[in-house]
């Protein structure tokens, strides 16, 4: 059943890409991108999770703060979104695991921020759009699911008054 909805949405969104529809074809966009976070597919688990329109994760591998195409790819339409509302700014807010000694995380996590900072300005964002914070470690008890939902950046979309 899952195989089924999500081939008709892909086939749906082909016709009305094919049509010009933009409104429409940007709509099936969207749920083919849900269809394939939900079910798995091609960048399901990878870089990113989008948890809202307005929210992306950035997950970052063990000790490291470079960011795959996954990641850029989701920036990127961040990147969009900013450009076609100026009155949208980003908060970005870096995070890592407990692995290592608390000072060295709050530098990784500095590390994962700034990469982020970096890539959103060389793709045009103005840098007074961007505030950041670098957290550090969060509580994770060695679970590995939880910590690598840790090693993260998350990069939220936010009105100018926020």
């Amino acid at each position: 059943m899952q195989q089924v909805f999500r081939v008709g949405v892909l086939v749906s969104a082909l016709l009305i890409g094919m049509a010009g529809c933009t409104a429409t074809k940007d709509w099936f966009r969207n749920k083919a991108d849900w269809v394939r976070n939900k079910w798995g597919g091609h960048g399901a688990a990878n870089a990113t999770a989008q948890n809202s329109a307005n929210t992306v994760h950035v997950i970052f591998a063990s000790d490291r703060w470079d960011l795959d195409r996954v990641a850029q790819a989701d920036l990127v339409r961040l990147t969009r979104k900013l450009r076609e509302n100026p009155s949208l700014r980003l908060r970005l807010e870096g995070y890592t695991d407990s692995a290592g000694s608390p000072d060295y995380n709050l530098q990784l996590s500095h590390k994962r921020v700034d990469a982020v900072r970096r890539f959103l300005v060389e793709k045009g964002v103005e840098p007074t759009r961007i505030r950041s914070v670098s957290v550090g470690e969060l509580r994770d008890h060695a679970k590995p699911a939880e910590q690598a939902r840790n090693r993260r950046v998350t990069v939220k979309l936010v009105s100018a008054s926020d």
